[in-house]
């Protein structure tokens, strides 16, 4: 089971090949930023940020939020 907001933010960037300085500039945000949420030092994105983040990786943003995504759920509904 996917347990925390960064594991299924790294699932994602994985599947798409995104690294942390790439979705740091597509976010507009600086590498550390992204990085502490990667990390799990920082809860998670803001609302808006989780938004375009999904958006960039093209997963649904409820798939990077949601909190009970099962490890059969990560590749069937994570592309939009």
């Amino acid at each position: 089971m996917i347990q925390t907001y960064a594991d299924r933010l790294l699932l994602a960037m994985r599947q798409r090949n995104v690294d942390v300085t790439t979705l740091a500039k597509a976010l507009g945000m600086s590498y550390q930023g992204v990085k502490r949420v990667t990390e799990g030092k920082s809860k998670a994105f803001t609302a808006a940020n989780n938004e375009e983040a999904a958006h960039f990786l093209r997963v649904s943003p409820r798939s990077v939020s949601y909190t009970q995504l099962r490890a059969h759920e990560t590749k069937a509904n994570l592309v939009c």
